[in-house]
């Protein structure tokens, strides 16, 4: 997806990327980046992209990729975890409301 949905609210954007997460409703979310993506995943995905895809509009070199990593992986692992917990425990409470 590369634009927000007709009655979605967007929540992320970038002047490169301005669609990047968006809630639907009180329940769906989409994002466009990876919060789930691990140190190893991300040195995978660098290992197979051709160099070519780095010359891409808004795309950082690789060296740039892994030295983010290390400066926000644990800051944005702890967004991630609340924003599931958030999401889950609200379906949670609903389901449970609804018994």
């Amino acid at each position: 997806w590369y634009d927000t949905p007709t009655g979605a609210t967007r929540l992320a954007y970038t002047d490169a990327f301005p669609e990047q997460a968006f809630r639907y409703g009180r329940h769906a979310y989409g994002m466009q980046f990876h919060p789930e993506t691990t140190r190893e995943t991300l040195e995978r995905w660098i290992g197979r992209r051709p160099p070519e895809r780095y010359l891409l509009k808004g795309t950082h070199p690789p060296a740039t990729q892994l030295a983010d990593n290390l400066v926000h992986d644990a800051a944005l692992g702890q967004w991630f975890d609340g924003f599931l917990s958030g999401w889950i425990g609200t379906a949670a409470a609903m389901q449970e409301a609804a018994e």
